[in-house]
């Protein structure tokens, strides 16, 4: 089914180039001055003066707990001061364009307007369906082949990225002929050369891996750029466990690309799916990072698990970027996760194994010990 290998072609985001940060705290800046708070020279460096000046405009409207401002969460408080004061959305820079779309002359024009067409969709369904508006624009490139690609993506972050060749090498060579990679509010779509709509490149692919894309930039601007500290620890205490991350993204970008695609047949053969490679352990989707992992494990045993938790419908997705709300603010994920899904993650786990016998019996033998404190990995 084509939905069971969309987990295949779509890959985990992290955290974004410094180069949208600097946008969004000249965004924080902007607002401030227009609210009357005097936040110092607006040049996108979060000094002392901006600071305070945030601080102060927490403190006039009433305390609205706004997190402190730093290096990382540019973007969320240019969105929460936005949200705030809905005047103030005018120095929001997603007002300017929501998408930016680069693309590299080469790609035919017909997949051009279709990603075109599959983001400005999905970020009207963030804004009616789940009440998400996003301040600062996303930035999509498209290229066919991995040198294109590397070479894009290089001069637009300025540099900024790491790895990009061995990067470029894994995401261009997939067999379904698309694939995705977010870093932060910049998207790559890479094409294998010469593919068509019609022919390898096919139409709801293109659009599924465009949506978990946009997704994943979503959960980014929603909790802000993890801390570059080197501990994944740091990333998950940040952002939630990988299997959340990645499962949400999935599901999001099923239900916007594919509106019948959580069917009872979807469930069935996503549970059909795990049996014949393999139950995951979610506990350790937690904790380790994903190149530990099987990637198809992790995305079906995410799908699946955030399938069980919610429904499909508009209000139930919508606890979901409440989460990443929260988290934003500045709430441990594990509280966030017990507010908007009404089970603690170590009830979800048991759940979860609780749809297989088979994964039952090994739980059984070594149960993960889900109450003792996690290591610094």
């Amino acid at each position: 089914m084509r939905w069971l290998a969309a987990w295949l072609v779509v890959f985990a985001f992290v955290a974004g180039p410094a180069m949208a940060e600097h946008s969004a705290v000249t965004c924080v800046q902007s607002q401030l001055r227009a609210a009357g708070f005097d936040p110092g020279p607006v040049d996108g460096y979060p000094g002392r003066r901006t600071r305070l000046a945030a601080i102060a405009f927490s403190e006039a409207r009433g305390k609205l707990n706004l997190p402190a401002l730093t290096e990382e969460n540019g973007t969320v408080l240019c969105r929460l001061i936005g949200e705030a004061e809905p005047e103030l959305r005018a120095y929001w820079p997603a007002t300017q364009g929501a998408v930016i779309l680069d693309v590299a002359p080469d790609v035919r024009a017909n997949v051009e307007t279709a990603i075109r067409a599959m983001a400005d969709e999905t970020l009207r369904r963030f804004a009616t369906d789940y009440d998400v508006r996003l301040a600062m624009p996303m930035r999509i490139v498209v290229a066919e082949g991995e040198a294109e690609f590397a070479r894009m993506m290089d001069e637009i972050s300025d540099g900024n990225l790491r790895n990009l060749e061995e990067r470029a090498a894994e995401h261009c060579n997939d067999d379904t002929g698309v694939s995705g990679v977010t870093y932060g509010t910049l998207i790559g779509i890479c094409l294998v050369p010469g593919q068509e709509l019609g022919r390898g490149v096919i139409l709801d692919s293109l659009n599924n891996v465009v949506a978990h894309e946009l997704v994943h930039s979503a959960q980014r601007q929603l909790t802000g750029r993890a801390p570059r500290s080197g501990s994944f620890q740091d990333f998950v205490d940040h952002r939630g466990p990988l299997w959340l991350t990645e499962g949400t993204a999935t599901m999001v970008a099923e239900v916007q690309s594919t509106p019948d695609a959580y069917a009872n047949e979807f469930l069935q053969a996503l549970e059909n799916e795990l049996s014949a490679i393999g139950w995951p352990d979610l506990a350790r989707h937690e904790l380790r990072p994903e190149n530990d992992l099987e990637t198809d494990r992790l995305y079906a045993g995410g799908t699946l698990a955030v399938a069980r938790l919610l429904s499909p419908a508009p209000e139930d997705l919508t606890r979901v970027f409440r989460f990443y709300e929260a988290i934003g603010r500045g709430l441990d994920w594990r509280s966030a996760f017990a507010d908007q899904f009404g089970q603690t993650p170590a009830a979800a786990y048991r759940a979860f194994l609780a749809l297989d016998p088979r994964a039952q019996a090994v739980a059984a033998k070594s149960p993960p010990d889900l109450t003792r404190p996690r290591p610094d990995l």
